[in-house]
C-alpha cells in the first residue's frame, strides 16, 4: 500500500474572503489527497518531482468550498499551469 502525505506549506488564495481561507485550505488538502489516491501513478504532479511552487492558475469557483477545493486540487495534481 502506498502512503500519500499532503503538506501545503503556504497557500496563496486571491479573490477569496479571509473568513473562507481556512475552510478552503482544508478542502484543497483533502481533495489533493483524494486525487492522488485515485490517480497517483498517472498524475503529472508525481513526475514533476520536488517543486518549490505550483501555480494552479485561474479556477472557476463552485457553489461550495468543497467544489472549489476539488477544482483547485485537480489543477494542482495536473501539474499546474505552464
Amino acid at each position: 500500500m502506498t502512503r500519500i502525505l499532503v503538506h501545503i506549506d503556504k497557500l496563496v488564495l486571491r479573490g477569496f474572503a479571509d473568513a473562507d481561507a481556512g475552510t478552503l485550505a482544508d478542502e484543497i488538502s483533502r481533495a489533493v489527497a483524494n486525487e492522488l489516491g485515485n490517480h497517483a501513478l498517472e498524475a503529472p504532479l508525481i513526475t514533476l518531482g520536488d517543486q518549490a511552487r505550483i501555480r494552479a492558475g485561474k479556477v472557476t469557483t463552485a457553489a461550495t468550498p468543497a467544489g472549489t477545493g476539488q477544482a483547485i486540487a485537480q489543477c494542482i495534481v495536473g501539474g499546474g499551469k505552464a
